[in-house]
């Protein structure tokens, strides 16, 4: 049985349902990137997430107003 614990504060509500803290680790903060990529792709990738990002913002307000 696993044990539960009173949580403290809605982050800690959500690590003990979702396993948050956990997610971030492996996913954002320890991942290492691979030797054999390179800068312009890293870029590339960099530049695509901005930039479609900034385009549904865009549509967005365009739509709602």
């Amino acid at each position: 049985m696993a044990k539960i614990t009173k949580a403290k504060s809605l982050g800690d509500w959500f690590d003990q349902r979702l396993n948050t803290t956990t997610f971030n680790k492996v996913m954002m903060t320890e991942y290492w990137i691979p030797k054999d990529i390179n800068f312009l792709w890293a870029m590339g990738v960099l530049l695509a997430t901005t930039f479609g990002n900034f385009s549904n913002i865009w549509y967005f307000f365009n739509d709602v107003l």
